[in-house]
């Protein structure tokens, strides 16, 4: 089991402020980084729901032009039956 330290704390915080939208800056200056580079790319960790939310919100960009774009893929039939259809 891994030991829970101060530092794991900053990580978790940074990426918390990351999860509820807190601008870089503001992230940078709580922890007191000289740059916002070494927040983003060492303390700011990718969230699961974060990453399943941005999915789910540019499919709904998507569905909002859905003739340009086409179906889903969940809405394509059955591939053996579509290649029946073009032969």
């Amino acid at each position: 089991m891994i030991g829970v330290n101060w530092h794991w704390f900053r990580h978790a915080h940074a990426t918390s402020l990351d999860s509820t939208g807190a601008p870089i800056g503001t992230t940078q200056a709580l922890l007191g980084h000289s740059s916002s580079e070494i927040t983003r790319e060492t303390y700011i960790h990718s969230v699961p729901a974060d990453a399943r939310r941005a999915v789910e919100d540019v499919d709904r960009l998507l569905e909002t032009r859905g003739s340009l774009i086409g179906p889903k893929w969940t809405q394509v039939p059955d591939w053996p039956e579509l290649a029946s259809l073009l032969i």
